[in-house]
């Protein structure tokens, strides 16, 4: 059956969808607009879709991807101005193609993921000034951060998922862009940040993924 890959965006009142909420408007508006949705077999069937790394709620994302299995071949172009017909606000179709082949799941083939980072701080800082803040912190051999995961803690070491960080201050609003392995947290990095002399609040950042990458094209 033929694969689609779909980049979209998840922006708005959108960003506030849990993970299984996502899902589930995607596939009742790929329902609604008439496409062809394949299912599994066996007494439980469900759709064939698989989304990229989970967007945590309350962050935006500027190209998410997602793959949709069709019972029959759709144009490119009509799978994504249909689906767009009936997606709610905030949710967007950008782009769609066929997906050739087998392979590794979409899930395995992402890495990393690109974020803008922007936020107040308390009293003005030059660009100069957040240079030395970063280097301060990327020159830490390990960052310890510690989550509950299920009832249990646990103790990450995030400084090897920091691929890259940089950024630009305007005043009292900075911009940063950071590249991070799947699994680190914008947050964490900012806290770290905050702790090695960014004078600002990290609940003052308004997060945004930019997009998505792997070792190779996943789009």
């Amino acid at each position: 059956m033929p694969l689609y890959r779909i980049c979209y965006q998840k922006t708005g009142p959108a960003s506030y969808l849990s993970h299984l909420d996502l899902m589930r408007v995607m596939e009742r508006s790929v329902r609604r607009a008439g496409l062809p949705l394949a299912y599994s077999e066996g007494f439980n069937p469900h759709p064939k879709m698989a989304f990229a790394s989970p967007l945590p709620v309350g962050i935006s994302g500027e190209e998410e991807l997602a793959d949709i299995e069709l019972g029959e071949e759709v144009a490119p172009d009509m799978l994504r101005e249909d689906l767009n017909r009936y997606l709610p606000e905030g949710l967007s179709v950008r782009k769609a193609r066929p997906v050739e082949g087998g392979g590794r799941s979409l899930m395995a083939q992402v890495q990393k993921a690109h974020y803008r980072l922007t936020g107040s701080l308390d009293g003005a800082l030059t660009t100069e000034e957040l240079d030395l803040v970063i280097q301060k912190l990327l020159a830490r051999e390990s960052i310890s951060v510690t989550h509950q995961v299920k009832g249990k803690t646990r103790t990450l070491d995030i400084r090897p998922g920091i691929m890259s960080l940089t950024g630009a201050c305007r005043g009292e609003v900075v911009e940063l862009l950071l590249t991070a392995a799947i699994g680190v947290r914008p947050r964490d990095v900012l806290s770290a940040l905050v702790d090695a002399g960014l004078p600002a609040d990290v609940d003052g950042f308004t997060p945004v993924r930019l997009a998505l990458g792997g070792a190779g094209p996943l789009y």
